[in-house]
């Protein structure tokens, strides 16, 4: 009884609102009312202080705690084809080595290239993708491992490219998976934004 005459008393409040302070005629005032009522009590639904009160905060936390590392992705794209006789002086599983001995720990993926010499001549060759994540860059890195590389495999030139991005590894703990899910499930949250909050020591 209590709460039905108190959403009464909301009601008349409302209307008067929209009436004194907005000039709304009665009728319109008496729908819109109904409406802003209904639809904060259902917004509201299930709003818990203290949940809200926590998201709050972690998400002040969020944008203190130390962002992910971001790390330079560098893809070397070496031609097998020797640019001069034409020919191919290792085997694809000898080339990889070569690469792996210049560029240390890297992903290695065969594709195929065409390449237009200066005769005009378009050459299909078998070609290497190397790619290599470093946190920090030494200095002039892609040119002296494309140097290295443009000797060993003697072509013109060794495509380089450059890009920054964050690197994960997705190697987290059973428990850790758990907490993550727990955390999305209570707070409606997506994957990142979950594990940046335990991050943040939520």
């Amino acid at each position: 009884m209590e709460q039905q005459e108190e959403k009464s008393l909301r009601n008349y409040y409302v209307n008067c609102v929209l009436r004194n302070k907005f000039g709304l005629s009665n009728n319109l005032a008496e729908i819109v009312s109904d409406f802003m009522l209904n639809f904060y009590d259902k917004f509201f639904e299930n709003f818990d202080p203290e949940k809200a009160k926590r998201y709050r905060n972690a998400a002040s936390n969020m944008m203190m705690a130390p962002r992910p590392n971001y790390t330079s992705k560098i893809e070397f794209y070496i031609g097998l084809m020797d640019k001069d006789t034409k020919s191919y002086h290792y085997s694809k599983e000898q080339a990889k080595q070569k690469v792996f001995d210049v560029l240390g720990n890297c992903t290695i993926v065969e594709a195929t290239g065409s390449y237009t010499n200066d005769a005009g001549e378009r050459l299909i060759m078998d070609t290497l993708v190397a790619t290599k994540t470093l946190e920090q860059v030494p200095k002039d890195y892609q040119h002296d491992m494309s140097y290295k590389l443009k000797e060993i495999f003697n072509q013109s030139s060794i495509l380089n490219v450059r890009n920054t991005c964050e690197v994960r590894y997705n190697n987290e703990s059973p428990e850790t998976v758990r907490y993550i899910q727990m955390t999305m499930d209570e707070y409606g949250l997506g994957w990142e934004d979950a594990e940046e909050a335990m991050n943040a020591g939520w």
